[in-house]
């Protein structure tokens, strides 16, 4: 990280011919950017101006690469990365600019609407820019990294623009109160029982059967006919007495 640092500032501050590779200027860019734009909010407390400096030398660092690899086999530029880099890097000094007039514009309601309008343009563009370079196609390798570059670069931008126009809206505001009313109480509600739940296994119910009957117990009764049977007798008339003579 040390020497990525070093051959960054050699460059700028010796005007040294000794171009930095991709990753170099990508590590770079992520630098300086939470370096300027990392805070809480970007208009609570002023931005130091060599750190908003600081940034646009990442961009003069962008637009080097990307004419040096957005050419052809033949050395001539490719038009829709060139033109996309023009568009980029004016939409980086737009931006720097627009914060800094935010700094010293009168912080009312009006002025704060119209940073945030202008800061929402920005992001937009940023976007529409974005999505424009996703479609293009590149064959040689030099260009798909000058792509690769300016769509991150390109990304940074509206990610700056994107917070610049939160934090100028009143509800992201620190030195504005604004009143809020207390939110209306709800009463509690009451829940219903819930059924029992149902057995995770299927249980067949039994079958039905009707209830039986008890019978009721025997009546006693006096023995009617014999053990065994018994022939009657033979009817014999009764024998009449033979008569005595009575002699006087």
């Amino acid at each position: 990280m040390k020497k990525i640092y070093i051959a960054f500032i050699t460059t700028i501050t010796t005007g040294s011919t000794i171009p930095m590779t991709l990753n170099q200027i990508n590590q770079i860019m992520v630098n300086r950017h939470n370096g300027a734009f990392g805070v809480d909010h970007l208009f609570d407390q002023q931005i130091n101006n060599e750190k908003l400096e600081s940034w646009q030398q990442v961009g003069l660092e962008v637009k080097k690469y990307v004419l040096d690899n957005a050419k052809d086999l033949f050395g001539s530029q490719d038009p829709i990365l060139f033109n996309a880099l023009n568009r980029i890097e004016k939409a980086n000094k737009v931006l720097i600019s627009a914060i800094k007039m935010t700094y010293a514009l009168p912080r009312n309601t009006k002025n704060l609407r119209t940073m945030a309008a202008f800061f929402q343009s920005i992001e937009n563009k940023m976007k529409t820019e974005a999505e424009s370079l996703k479609k293009s196609t590149f064959i040689l390798r030099n260009k798909k990294n000058a792509q690769s570059l300016l769509l991150t670069f390109a990304l940074f931008i509206e990610t700056t623009a994107q917070k610049a126009n939160k934090d100028t809206r009143m509800g992201h505001r620190t030195d504005i109160v604004i009143p809020q009313t207390p939110p209306a109480s709800i009463p509690p509600r009451k829940t219903l029982p819930t059924l029992s739940s149902t057995p995770t296994t299927y249980e067949e119910e039994p079958a039905f059967s009707p209830p039986t009957r008890t019978p009721a117990p025997p009546v006693k009764t006096s023995s009617i006919t014999p053990s065994y049977y018994e022939e009657e007798p033979a009817f014999s008339p009764p024998t009449r007495r033979p008569e005595i003579p009575y002699n006087n």
